[in-house]
């Protein structure tokens, strides 16, 4: 387990605050010019809450490109526990 937050909320002002206990997507963002690195925080039906901080991100993104599955459950806080399910 990782433990983060969610970077760039200030980017998606119309999307409520995660709250304690929701599940959240994780999606690769190699596209991003930004950061080629990216790893984007989403609630399932897609809606974008912002990203990644880069530094764990970088970690993560190598994971997820090599097949793992990553998604975050919200604690307390609004910290962001991020779980892997690596490949077989």
């Amino acid at each position: 387990m990782l433990e983060s937050y969610i970077a760039s909320r200030d980017r998606f002002p119309a999307a409520d605050a995660p709250r304690p206990g929701e599940r959240l997507r994780l999606t690769r963002e190699p596209e991003r010019a930004f950061d080629p690195l990216s790893v984007r925080v989403e609630r399932p039906c897609g809606a974008r809450l912002g990203y990644l901080p880069a530094q764990p991100a970088q970690v993560l993104a190598a994971l997820m490109d090599a097949g793992a599955a990553a998604e975050a459950h919200v604690a307390e806080g609004g910290r962001l526990h991020v779980y892997l399910q690596l490949a077989a």
